[in-house]
């Protein structure tokens, strides 16, 4: 059996081919990587409902995207930003700036 890609899951009623998730969503990683992230549970991806909203800039999560079972990603803390969608960490400010959020 192989995995789908990042961003694919498989339809539990035809489950032979992947399938992409709309525009805007994705699912969460395949599994640890290099970057020593957690896996992800791959038997999530079965149906549409694994393909997430991503993160807001602002806002980040280990994979990028909403958590399974999470009803929205986490705000970066203050003194630290990110102004991308998708982000998967928060950078801090440079000196003499500041963030609230």
């Amino acid at each position: 059996c192989q995995l789908c890609q990042v961003g694919d899951y498989v339809d539990i009623f035809s489950g032979t081919v992947c399938t992409t998730c709309p525009v805007g969503l994705s699912t969460q990683g395949q599994g640890a990587g290099s970057d020593q992230r957690p896996a992800a549970v791959p038997e999530y991806f079965n149906s549409l409902d694994a393909c997430v909203p991503y993160c807001r800039a602002g806002k980040f999560s280990m994979w990028g995207v909403q958590p399974l079972g999470s009803s929205e990603c986490t705000n970066c803390p203050a003194g630290y930003y990110n102004s991308e969608n998708a982000s998967t960490l928060c950078i801090p400010c440079v000196g003499g700036s500041y963030s609230n959020t």
